[in-house]
């Protein structure tokens, strides 16, 4: 099923890292008080909702255990000893689901997740017809941002509810035991326990567990350091009075955090998410700065290289095989050279227009590599994205498939043509 079309209300769309800045600095050399700080979150699908990971995956019922068992598991890597926000931080950070939802101080860092490429979905046509309902396009990212003063680990009311997240509330969940366990395990004070266990006071508690907190944490892995990270941790504990015995429970909810931030937010055609991330690499903001494990930095060297150079198809040497291996090795370098681009180029001058040669040159020339001229699968992906930015361009859709056909088929003619001078030769 078709998903329904992004209609965003109260947002800005990035169409390049320096529109995205400029208006931040507007932003912020016009906002009222000065010293507030800017947290940002990005997300690659403009429908998912803004939630924690132990929320999402439905785990909240097992949420304490969870964040005790790697302790017997795994005693070497998680002590004990450690607060219960700096154990939740690492918990996030190798990834088991936590309460903390990541969120930087770095917009560019938040663009970047934004802009990750997810791959085409199929979403309802902005102009549809009887034939044609459907597009498949890449989904949209979205920026949410939040304006606060920064709340820190060892705040009070941070270590309540980070040190709550360990507890099963299932029983022995009254506001008075709760807070009981709360001094005994040296979380707050004598003074503390004695001034929120009385009823009169049991709201000043409540606000405390029913608020969300946006923490600066001690950056102690690299990864949160390059990605200038910070998180927000969410309470989400509901009150329930129990009428047999007039207490108060507390229980364990969740929610959608989006309320959290901004209502205006900033969104990137997914068309654009390409060319941002070149940007962003530009201006070093890409898997390999902010990854520091070395499964990302190789991935990084590996797929920023791709399309530098391609080996040509192996031809098993025998005396009548030289010229046509010396024949590939040339065509090799042909396919992807100067001379093809700028034969190609002046082709494409007879459409005497230039918007239109720009599409088709762009679009083929992304795609160049060793043999492209033969793999369907590549051809496929210069068609597509010729298509799709001619229809942006008011093209029928007739028309715009005839023109990538068109032009797809002259750039293998050309090097065709050059191939049979070569065997000629």
């Amino acid at each position: 099923m078709a998903r329904p079309r992004f209609y965003p209300e109260n947002s800005i769309e990035i169409t390049s890292v320096g529109s995205f800045l400029d208006y931040l600095k507007y932003k912020k050399e016009n906002d009222a008080d000065s010293s507030i700080t800017y947290f940002f979150r990005g997300q690659a699908k403009e429908y998912w909702d803004i939630s924690s990971s132990i929320f999402r995956e439905n785990m909240l019922g097992i949420e304490h255990e969870l964040l005790k068992i790697p302790l017997t598991k795994i005693p070497t890597e998680f002590n004990p000893s450690q607060s219960a926000f700096d154990l939740m931080t690492k918990y996030q950070h190798y990834g088991l689901c936590t309460r903390l939802l990541d969120i930087t101080t770095n917009p560019l860092v938040a663009l970047y997740f934004a802009c990750k490429i997810m791959g085409n979905e199929k979403y309802e046509k902005e102009n549809p017809t009887d034939e044609e309902k459907e597009e498949d396009r890449e989904p949209w990212g979205v920026i949410y941002y939040k304006k606060a003063y920064p709340d820190y680990a060892d705040k009070t009311e941070v270590k309540i509810v980070a040190t709550m997240a360990q507890y099963n509330l299932e029983n022995k969940n009254s506001i008075k035991e709760i807070i009981n366990k709360l001094f005994q395990d040296n979380v707050i004070t004598e003074e503390d326990k004695n001034k929120w266990s009385k009823p009169e006071n049991y709201s000043n508690f409540i606000d405390i567990i029913q608020n969300n907190y946006t923490i600066i944490p001690i950056c102690n892995n690299t990864r949160l350091t390059k990605q200038n990270g910070a998180f927000l941790l969410p309470s989400m504990f509901s009150i329930s009075k129990d009428k047999d015995e007039d207490e108060y429970k507390i229980i364990k909810t969740a929610a959608s955090l989006r309320e959290e931030f901004e209502q205006e937010i900033f969104y990137i055609d997914g068309d654009n998410k390409e060319k941002i991330l070149k940007e962003l690499d530009i201006c070093n903001i890409n898997e390999y700065t902010l990854f520091p494990e070395l499964e990302h930095q190789l991935n990084y060297i590996k797929t920023s290289n791709a399309k530098t150079y391609s080996a040509p198809s192996f031809v098993k040497y025998t005396k009548e095989s030289e010229n046509t291996t010396e024949s590939i090795l040339v065509m090799n370098n042909y396919e992807t050279s100067k001379e093809f681009k700028n034969a190609f180029k002046l082709d494409l001058k007879s459409l005497n227009n230039e918007k239109l040669e720009e599409i088709i040159y762009t679009n083929i020339f992304n795609y160049l590599q060793v043999d492209w001229y033969k793999k369907k699968s590549i051809q496929s992906n210069m068609k597509f994205k010729i298509v799709k930015n001619l229809l942006k361009e008011k093209f029928s859709k007739k028309d715009a498939y005839a023109i990538a056909n068109e032009w797809i088929e002259k750039a293998k003619n050309i090097i065709e043509k050059y191939s049979s001078k070569q065997e000629e030769n």
